[in-house]
């Protein structure tokens, strides 16, 4: 198993007395996941010819309300140097869903007038924001380890541009 593979597997199984050492299972007992029931459709934004503009939806299965803040995501290897993030536009760039709401985000794209025929990309990530922590919270004379697991997607925008 590659070393980055088993980074992703133990950061998604870790749970309180599960591949913890038992000195960290009670330092672990606050461990959250925030955001698991983060829903978007489409998966995927297409703009091709005059198409500038779409949309998509946000909904929150969660049984809490829960924060999302969308941004941009850092491209992958293959689509380096297809960079279209300075072109997209979004709103909004923060929500509030509460169990069962859903969002409408808007995409405008803005192609520059010089562009080169091709495929440009850009990502954008929906991720749950979890909430603030009080200082203080559980006994002052022990190590004490938050762990939230905080769940996002991201959704790939792409642009052909063929004048």
């Amino acid at each position: 198993m590659k070393p980055a593979l088993m980074l992703m597997f133990f950061l998604f199984m870790i749970q309180p007395g599960f591949l913890v050492p038992s000195f960290l299972s009670s330092a672990l007992a606050d461990t959250k996941a925030i955001g698991k029931g983060l829903l978007v459709a489409p998966v995927k934004l297409d703009f091709e010819g005059r198409i500038r503009s779409g949309t998509f939806k946000i909904m929150n299965r969660d049984p809490v309300n829960v924060d999302y803040r969308i941004s941009f995501a850092p491209l992958i290897e293959k689509d380096k140097g297809k960079d279209a993030k300075d072109w997209v536009r979004f709103s909004p760039r923060r929500i509030k869903l509460g169990p069962g709401e859903h969002q409408t985000v808007r995409v405008v794209v803005r192609k520059p007038a010089d562009l080169a025929p091709g495929e440009y990309t850009a990502r954008l990530l929906i991720q749950a924001i979890p909430p603030a922590r009080k200082k203080g919270e559980g006994p002052s004379d022990q190590i004490q380890i938050n762990l939230d697991i905080v769940y996002g997607i991201s959704i790939p925008v792409n642009i052909k541009h063929n004048p």
